[in-house]
């Protein structure tokens, strides 16, 4: 196995350099009284919890393509496993490489399936026709309210996730410890 070129670590580092700034932004929020410093600190913890999760999430999909790629070769990860999906990957690719399924039954296989569909779900945003009538635009911003708040909540998850890979993977394989703590670094954030 030879050691490859990534950017793993930089963009769960992004990811995890995003969520301190959301956390901070959202515990000032409840000190703000003005409205319009309100607005901006909603408008940064909304941006930084998209960051978060789309950087999480890319660090997922690089490493498990980087996982295969060292035990395998990149000609044989793009012809035959790039085409998976990343849950499929993430299904797959330990299981040939070590014989033993990662476990889908814990939390950490039902977190990747959520953030990878909140992922999508981001990158390939649809737009929508404003609501015309009162009512429908009010029950619209609810709805929008409601999505920022999981937002949120995803991208708190988002992190837990690539700490909980970590475990995962290494009790999966224990020669992969040195990969997956160096490329999700466990860092100490403060809730």
């Amino acid at each position: 196995m030879i050691a490859r070129i990534s950017h793993i670590s930089t963009f769960s580092s992004v990811a995890r350099e995003h969520l301190r700034t959301l956390l901070l932004a959202e515990e000032n929020l409840d000190k703000v009284k003005n409205d319009e410093e309100k607005y901006l600190l909603e408008e940064i913890v909304s941006k930084d919890a998209m960051i978060v999760i789309l950087f999480s999430a890319t660090a997922l999909e690089a490493y498990i393509y980087d996982y295969a790629a060292r035990y395998f070769s990149d000609s044989f990860v793009r012809n035959y496993i790039d085409k998976l999906d990343i849950i499929g990957k993430w299904v797959l690719i330990p299981r040939l490489i070590t014989g033993k399924e990662l476990p889908r039954d814990r939390e950490w296989f039902f977190l990747l399936k959520e953030i990878i569909r909140k992922r999508n779900k981001l990158t390939h945003h649809k737009s929508s026709e404003i609501p015309s009538r009162v009512e429908y635009a009010k029950k619209h911003v609810e709805r929008l309210h409601d999505e920022g708040e999981q937002m949120i909540r995803m991208a708190k998850e988002s992190i837990r996730l690539l700490d909980m890979v970590v475990d995962v993977i290494t009790e999966n394989n224990p020669n992969e410890y040195p990969w997956v703590e160096t490329y999700f670094r466990k860092l100490d954030i403060e809730e």
